[in-house]
């Protein structure tokens, strides 16, 4: 047997030591690279830990939400609401608008229709029961501190929450939270208006609505005027005995003066839209109180160094969630309540949620910010589990 020569042999103990070290080298760079994953997910789980302290530990409550919360109930956010309509050359700018109730008719009622009867059937989805819930444990009492007693206010309604939301579907309402804490900022599809704007405004106080049992009949994106159907007489029980001899459907009609009904809601270049304005005037009167509660702005009562101290320790928090740029009507929202309370409350947190820009339309003067890029359900029964932890 031939034997190696000496160096071939210190070749191959060369070669072993540097594979050796290589195999080091590579076990340390994975470790390395697990370690950069477990604290990316680390950090990740510390928003949702950190969004639930801020809730739980909070007196008020003001949510916001646009089309991404609703997105998880099944229904079509803005960019993806008019698709199908696409081949038209129409978005969902052109089809919302008012003017078409006038120029093709089966085209306005064949999108607005086919909303109410899709807003109508899919149900809210979870993340709703767990804002609820919230509101229910935490912000319910009209009176959440002992500066409240204090200073003798009284604040109506749920006093220390507010929704304010830019969805049209009326799902904050259907799943239990009262009109008197609700501002739908674009009013919603279940109040109906007359087309013409003088008879609306002379109406603006009065509710139209759709019977429960309502559905518009749709074909091909359009809805047809119909000489006779199912709906026919629930049209009539709307337009009261204004409109008996008008047997169409898909066509409701002012119970009033016989016009035309339309969505109360308020659309682009809209002239005729006549907003709901007990909704606004509550969340003015609602905040107002807020301020006079947790301030003491343009209250009588005397504040001792004992009460300025609780003053002091109140806090807000600003939940946002699914409020997108393309129509930045929430986020501009959001800013002007983070202004609005800027000096009453010891410490403003805003939470955001959602995917598209979060850094964008956030107030400057607001040092609390938590940013969570996940979708409005996820990221609730995150926080909502930690807060239950």
């Amino acid at each position: 047997m031939k034997v190696a020569p000496a160096n071939v042999e210190k070749d191959l103990k060369e070669i072993t030591i540097h594979l050796d070290e290589l195999e080091i080298n590579k076990n340390v760079l994975l470790t390395k690279e697990e370690n950069e994953v477990e604290g990316e997910q680390q950090q990740k789980d510390d928003v949702y830990k950190r969004a639930a302290k801020e809730i739980k530990e909070a007196n008020v409550l003001i949510f916001l939400s646009g089309a991404g919360f609703s997105a998880d109930s099944g229904l079509l956010v803005y960019k993806d609401i008019a698709h199908e309509y696409m081949d038209e050359g129409y978005d969902y700018a052109d089809l919302c608008t008012p003017t078409w109730i006038e120029e093709d008719p089966d085209l306005f009622y064949g999108f607005w229709g086919s909303c109410f009867n899709e807003y109508r059937a899919k149900a809210p989805h979870f993340g709703y029961n767990i804002i609820k819930s919230w509101r229910d444990k935490y912000f319910s009492s009209k009176l959440s501190s002992p500066t409240a007693s204090m200073l003798g206010e009284n604040i109506p309604h749920h006093s220390n929450f507010f929704a304010i939301t830019s969805n049209v579907d009326a799902h904050l309402k259907k799943v239990g939270f009262s009109k008197d804490e609700v501002f739908e900022i674009h009013g919603n599809s279940e109040e109906w208006q007359c087309s013409n704007g003088i008879c609306a405004g002379r109406h603006q106080l009065e509710n139209i609505n759709l019977p429960a049992d309502y559905e518009f009949k749709i074909k091909q994106r359009r809805a047809y005027k119909l000489e006779s159907s199912t709906n026919k007489d629930k049209c009539n029980n709307i337009n009261m005995e204004v409109n008996n001899n008008n047997k169409h459907d898909n066509r409701p009609l002012c119970p009033f003066c016989g016009k035309a009904l339309r969505p109360k809601i308020m659309m682009f270049c809209d002239e005729h839209y006549v907003s709901n304005i007990e909704p606004e005037d509550n969340f003015d009167h609602w905040q107002e109180n807020i301020k006079q509660h947790y301030s003491n702005e343009g209250s009588s009562t005397r504040v001792t160094e004992e009460t300025e101290k609780e003053i002091k320790k109140t806090k807000l928090v600003i939940l946002e969630i699914g409020a997108g740029i393309r129509v930045p009507a929430i986020r501009a929202r959001s800013s002007q309540c983070c202004r609005r309370f800027e000096s009453t409350f010891d410490k403003t947190t805003m939470i955001r949620i959602g995917f598209e820009k979060l850094e964008q339309y956030l107030y400057k003067e607001i040092d609390n910010v938590i940013l969570i890029e996940d979708g409005a359900l996820s990221a609730l029964e995150k926080i909502d589990g930690a807060i239950k932890t």
